[in-house]
């Protein structure tokens, strides 16, 4: 797997949001996983790495929400189906309007 490098611009726009007022939330399709490509542990790795490069910067990711199924897969949780979007609205207590 090549090392994590975040999209340009990214860390500054999450900042951007924090400071704002708005709490910022990834819901992902990582279909590499579920192709076997890399893990869960990989995937965590990645995510500590965001986040410790957000904090010096006064950022921070809330929640993580993530479909692991392969393309091929008929998971409902795989975006644009709307279940990793009702999960973050039950758990953080949003409304999706």
């Amino acid at each position: 797997m090549a090392p994590y490098s975040p999209t340009s611009g990214s860390l500054k726009a999450i900042v951007r949001l924090n400071h704002a007022g708005y709490r910022v939330v990834v819901a992902g399709n990582q279909s590499d996983i579920g192709r076997g490509l890399f893990g869960i542990c990989a995937l965590k790795i990645i995510n500590r790495k965001m986040d410790m490069l957000l904090a010096p910067l006064g950022g921070r990711i809330e929640a993580v929400y993530l479909c692991p199924h392969a393309p091929s897969d008929s998971g409902a949780c795989r975006k644009p189906k709307p279940d990793l979007f009702k999960q973050i609205a039950k758990q953080l207590n949003v409304d999706l309007e």
